[in-house]
């Protein structure tokens, strides 16, 4: 082949001249041989800058991690990309990363391999590296190759603002990098686009006529910054914030499946966010709440209803979806803890710890044994009901019950006029110390408590008082007092009707049944396997029984379907019942009362008779153990000394002082209850091994904080469970993650789109933060400010770049199609609830009252089957807001789930924001629709006269603004159009009601109503 003269400059062409003597084939040629040997670099875009955290590290994630990360069992040829010094070890004689030299690494060899036995990814992983990427790894590694810490996990750090400005700092960081892209901010928005944009956002309902007014009419500078403080004092704002929240807390009132029974007082935790959120609670606070509000030794107290709240927090736990009959209720703890380990990590770490229940993760520096950490931490967690009216002062009333007992005993002692009055006992057996044994067979004792204390339960709640009632007095009416000369544990403690309950240690069941001698009255002795809690039939209705008996008698739990599995016993006073065939609802009766003398497993019922228990008392000296009795400090065998004087007494007049207790009595009751957690034994987990409940390994993880924030790695030892700890761990400003992802979400809440897209992700698998110095900035400037989410808010919602037009320009459309950096303020479709309420509050049906009971759904026709709620409510909801309509798993209102609202399974920060048919049918068809145009037709009719002015009025309802002279003239011709249709004159269609209603329902289904713009 014979080449001619070729005269061309390569990088930068500015001319190019070939002269060919030669076929054009000879051109083809020359022209293959250019290409093949340019670098492929040189045609793709890398930054001035390779970063090892924003530019290498996502791409070393999502292309090679899965063989070369974190998790050790699909590891090949033992190399970790995730960690520098595996990444430089040499193997061989080779390197996969060389600093400074990509020819001699073999990571870059691999890459740009055409040999399917060399290249990597390999072929059949269908991983294919870009141009781009594989650009991006060469000068990493021709940059030196440095390695840091993943971004997520550095502490946050401020950087330096300007000096000389006064511009508002998040406008710094937006701005600099409009600057960087070529970008600039949009004009301000109109007055009415704010107002509507900031109630909606913040209160999640349109602004009224009047807030319109005087926002438009204030002529300060500070008119919008006064309009937020509005909002955010505003009662709606908890409201919107606490359905937020409620997103995160997978909230639902019952827990699905089959029969969709009910979290018990969950509608109570819902009142609980929203009272938070408008008291502003500090952040770091409410995460103790949620995870462990009800062991904070300074529970924070409501301060217009009195009652304690920290407590509350833990029925976010408790929000997990549940089975009334699993077949393997190991398997079901498992698929409950696992829950609550996602949504505890992913709700405030953004990590997606449940992805290590089988293996390490795969991509985040996460590995199994902080899974099963977090496991034990949450096996140790018993379910429970709790009161939620508690009083901060009910230890000192339990206290004053207590002194009156006392006094009660002194009146008693001074009858004994001296030591012969005593009547004298006879010789009694010493107490076998060798408990479990029985007449006729062996038993396991879980609990005696005729030896007069505990026995090592775990007593919940002011039921039982923390005591053995073996020697205290015990009321028969108003006026008549007997003692109680046999111990037993005893919910009259200090009354009937009090909450509370008492749980034995963890056991495993290696009998047939547990024998339970008994009395009381609308209580339960139940058997909680594997934290299993909704027992009844099919299966399991053998472990629980109802106790309805005046005198003790021998109640009898068959264990066969838990044989082999750990449990503890339950003594509950009140029950579980059913409504409306709903089963699994609690109640707590005032003459509920429950008294226990002990608790044995067995072999059989047949010849059960346990040994009675008593003490040898032939040596004590009956005038001492009565003074120790006096003051409350008696053994119980120095009580037994003096029981047949006990037994005597009868005639002491106490009317007095039972009145005083009555009082005290009324402080320690409660009525309404709600799921929550409590401490019982601490368990260490094992590894399941792959997952399978079924193979544990020999490895018990202690309870204690993720590996990669905490390299202490120092064991949870202040509660049993692990929880108060974990919560410590989590919201303290030595945290890298938190702040940043609350701030994150609030960002994201607020403008649509967080400053990490993935709000509930940030590890390896989720995105980089588009403007990295601004979210460290937030977060340390939210930490700062006590951990105060209103302060954040208003702190980004008087910035510039909030009140930005939703109008970009051609610049911005180019340079940012997908308004990452903030060039106008995004237009946002509203949430459903946020549609729903709007037409409530425009229509004027929207009934402003709070919290309560959740109002029952409107049940369609096609909202039918197993589990469905007992009663349809209104259409309209009563005209409640939609924070107050019921959310059950199995009958979700169809409106909210065709505009968005979540299947409350797991954590969801960011919902779904789809454009689909079925909402536009949604919004021509709905029933509730339909009625509240209506509605609002007559309002407007019954209001205003004049055609015009009803319009005017429309638009300032639905849009926030005045309609325009077409939009006018275009609703009156639209009235007169289907006027026409009815056979109507012009004047007859303008002021029918039926074409206003017509009107009204169009308003409803224009894109602006919905959105906002």
């Amino acid at each position: 082949m014979r080449y001619t003269k070729m005269s061309f400059q390569l990088l930068g062409v500015r001319s190019m001249f070939v002269s060919l003597r030669s076929s054009a084939w000879e051109f083809m040629a020359i022209l293959f041989i250019f290409l093949a040997c340019t670098s492929p670099e040189q045609h793709v875009q890398v930054p001035e800058h390779v970063d090892f955290n924003f530019h290498v590290r996502p791409i070393l994630s999502n292309q090679c991690f899965l063989c070369h990360g974190p998790d050790s069992s699909s590891r090949e040829a033992g190399l970790r990309l995730d960690i520098a010094s595996s990444a430089m070890e040499d193997r061989d004689g080779r390197k996969a990363i060389v600093p400074g030299d990509p020819s001699a690494s073999e990571l870059i060899r691999r890459i740009f391999s055409d040999d399917p036995k060399v290249q990597m990814p390999p072929p059949h992983t269908n991983k294919v590296l870009s141009a781009q990427e594989k650009a991006i790894l060469r000068k990493w590694i021709n940059e030196g190759a440095e390695w840091k810490p993943y971004w997520a996990f550095i502490p946050p750090v401020a950087s330096t603002l300007p000096d000389e400005t006064d511009q508002h700092p998040i406008d710094h960081y937006i701005q600099e990098r409009h600057r960087q892209q070529g970008l600039q901010m949009a004009p301000r928005a109109e007055k009415e686009s704010l107002i509507r944009r900031l109630a909606y956002l913040l209160t999640g309902l349109p602004p009224s006529e009047k807030e319109m007014a005087d926002f438009i009419a204030n002529e300060k500078d500070d008119s919008f910054s006064d309009l937020v403080d509005y909002y955010l004092a505003s009662p709606h704002y908890g409201e919107r914030w606490a359905r937020h929240w409620m997103d995160l807390a997978r909230y639902a009132e019952g827990k699905g499946h089959e029969f969709d029974y009910p979290v018990i007082g969950a509608w109570r935790y819902r009142d609980y966010l929203i009272r938070a959120f408008n008291q502003d609670v500090s952040y770091d606070l409410f995460i103790k709440e949620q995870l462990a509000g009800d062991i904070l030794s300074d529970p924070r107290i409501d301060p217009t209803t009195g009652f304690e709240q920290s407590h509350l927090g833990t029925t976010f736990l408790m929000l997990a979806e549940g089975k009334h009959s699993p077949v393997d209720i190991k398997e079901e703890e498992k698929i409950m803890i696992d829950n609550m380990i996602d949504v505890t990590s992913k709700t405030f770490q953004a990590l997606t710890v449940a992805c290590a229940r089988c293996h390490d993760h795969k991509f985040d520096d996460i590995p199994t044994t902080d899974y099963y950490s977090l496991y034990g931490i949450f096996e140790s967690s018993r379910h429970c009901v709790r009161g939620t009216s508690i009083l901060p002062g009910r230890d000192l009333a339990a206290d004053s019950i207590n002194q009156l007992r006392q006094v009660i005993r002194e009146m008693a002692a001074s009858q004994i006029s001296d030591e012969s009055s005593i009547p004298k006992p006879l010789p009694a057996a010493r107490y076998d110390a060798q408990r479990g044994s029985s007449n006729r067979q062996e038993a396991v004792c879980i609990g005696d408590f005729r030896k007069g204390d505990l026995d090592g339960w775990y007593d919940d709640g002011y039921a039982f008082g923390g005591a053995n009632q073996l020697g205290q007095p015990r009321f028969i009416n108003g006026t008549t007092v007997s003692f109680y000369t046999e111990g037993v544990v005893s919910s009259r403690h200090y009354g009937k009707g009090i909450p509370g309950a008492l749980r034995s240690p963890t056991f495993i069941v290696d009998k047939r049944y547990l024998k339970v001698r008994a009395a009381g009255n609308h209580s339960m002795i139940r058997v909680i396997s594997d934290n299993f809690q909704l027992i009844q039939n099919p299966i399991y209705g053998s472990i629980a029984k109802q106790v309805s008996s005046t005198a003790p008698i021998d109640y009898v739990l068959d264990l066969k379907m838990i044989k082999d599995h750990k449990a503890y016993v339950e003594l509950l006073v009140g029950e579980y019942h059913a409504i409306k065939g709903k089963n699994h609802y609690y109640h707590l009766p005032l003459e509920a009362w429950l008294e226990v003398s002990f608790a044995y497993l067995v072999d059989s019922v047949a010849g059960a008779e346990v040994h009675p228990v008593d003490y040898d008392v032939t040596n004590i000296n009956q005038e001492e153990a009565l003074k120790s009795w006096v003051k409350g400090t008696a053994k119980p065998e120095e009580i037994k000394a003096i029981t047949p004087y006990l037994r005597s007494i009868s005639n002491l007049e106490i009317g007095s002082i039972f009145a005083q207790a009555k009082v005290h009595v009324d402080r320690l009751r409660d009525t309404s209850f709600i799921a929550a957690l409590t401490e019982g034994d601490p368990v260490l987990s094992s590894v399941f091994v792959r997952g399978d409940h079924n193979i544990l390994s020999d490895e018990k993880v202690p309870h204690r904080f993720f590996t990669a924030l905490d390299t202490a790695q120092a064991p949870f030892t202040k509660t049993s469970s692990g929880r108060l700890e974990l919560a410590e761990s989590i919201a303290t400003k030595e945290n890298p993650l938190t702040a940043r992802v609350m701030v994150n979400r609030v960002w994201h809440q607020l403008f649509g789109r967080g400053i990490v897209t993935t709000v509930d992700n940030f590890g390896l698998q989720g995105t980089i933060p588009s403007h990295p110095a601004l979210l460290d900035y937030l977060a340390i400037k939210f930490m700062d400010d006590g951990w105060s989410i209103k302060r954040l808010i208003k702190f980004i919602v008087t910035s510039e770049t909030f009140q930005q037009s939703t109008s970009g320009d051609s610049i911005s459309a180019e340079g940012d199609p997908t308004n990452i950096y903030l060039s106008h303020f995004p237009i946002r479709r509203l949430e459903a609830e946020a549609i729903r309420d709007g037409m409530l509050a425009v229509s004027g049906k929207l009934d402003t009252k709070m919290y309560g009971p959740s109002i029952p759904i409107f049940l369609t026709p096609f909202l039918n089957g197993r589990g469905k709620p007992p009663a349809s409510g209104p259409i309209d909801g009563y005209g409640r807001r939609s924070v107050y309509q019921a959310i059950w798993r199995n009958f979700l209102p169809p409106m909210m789930l065709t505009f968005d609202m979540p299947i409350p399974f797991s954590t969801f920060g960011k919902r779904s924001v789809t454009n689909v048919p079925a909402q536009s049918l949604t919004l021509l068809n709905d029933d509730f629709v339909i009625e509240q145009a209506a509605v609002w037709a007559k309002k407007i009719s019954d209001e205003e006269k004049d055609i015009e002015r009803r319009i005017t009025n429309i638009y300032r309802a639905a849009f926030s603004r005045a309609p325009t002279n077409d939009e006018v003239e275009s609703c009156r011709q639209f009235l007169i159009d289907q006027g026409r249709k009815y056979e109507l004159e012009a004047e007859e269609a303008l002021h029918s009601l039926r074409l206003w209603t017509e009107l009204c329902h169009s308003i409803f289904n224009m894109k602006e109503f919905i959105y906002l713009l």
